[in-house]
C-alpha cells in the first residue's frame, strides 16, 4: 500500500471514529441535559484518545516498511506531537472550562458562569503550565545547554527540543 493510500484510509477511520464518538456521548449522557457543547467536547477528545491508538499501527507499518522515508517517519511523528498537544489542552483546559461553567448555579448569568469557570478551572491550567516548563527544563539538563558561537542558548530552535518536551510533558 502507498502512502497516499494509507493518509486516506487514516482519515477514514478518524471521521468515523468521530462519528462513533459523537454517537456514544450522545447515547450516555442524560436526557434532561440539552446542553450540545459537552457533547461536542467530549466526542473531540474521545476521538483524539482512538486516533492516537489508531497512530500506533501506522507507526509500526512506517517503522518495518522495506520502503522507508524519512519525510513519511517524520509525518507520523508529528501527527503524535500534534494530536498530544491537542490532548493536552483538551484535558487540562477544555474539559475542566466546560466542566466548570456547566456546573455552576443555574442562577447565575452568561458572563458570570464565565467567570467563574475560569477561576476553578485556573488550577489544572497552572498545572499543564508547570508540566510543560518541567519538560523542558528536563530537556535542557539532558542536552546540557546546547549554545552557538556567541554563547546563546539554542533550546527552543530546536524540534526536537520541543517534541521531546512534548514527550516527557505527556509522560512518554
Amino acid at each position: 500500500m502507498g502512502e497516499p493510500v494509507v493518509l486516506v484510509l487514516f482519515t477514514f477511520v478518524v471521521l468515523f471514529l468521530l462519528y462513533a464518538s459523537f454517537r456514544a456521548a450522545r447515547h450516555f449522557l442524560d436526557p434532561r441535559f440539552t446542553a450540545i457543547t459537552p457533547v461536542i467536547i467530549c466526542s473531540i477528545t474521545l476521538t483524539l484518545v482512538l486516533t492516537s491508538i489508531c497512530l500506533i499501527p501506522i507507526d509500526v507499518y512506517v517503522s518495518q516498511s522495506p520502503l522507508r522515508s524519512k519525510s513519511l517517519s517524520e509525518s507520523v511523528l508529528g501527527m503524535y506531537y500534534f494530536i498530544f498537544a491537542l490532548l493536552l489542552l483538551s484535558l487540562f483546559v477544555v474539559i475542566p472550562l466546560a466542566y466548570f461553567y456547566y456546573g455552576a448555579p443555574e442562577r447565575m448569568p452568561d458572563n458570570l458562569k464565565f467567570k467563574y469557570a475560569l477561576r476553578q478551572s485556573a488550577a489544572s491550567s497552572f498545572l499543564l503550565g508547570l508540566l510543560i516548563v518541567v519538560g523542558m527544563l528536563i530537556e535542557i539538563v539532558r542536552f546540557q545547554g546546547v549554545t552557538d558561537p556567541h554563547g546563546i542558548l539554542l533550546m527552543f530552535e530546536s524540534r526536537q527540543f520541543l517534541g521531546s518536551s512534548l514527550e516527557v510533558c505527556i509522560g512518554m
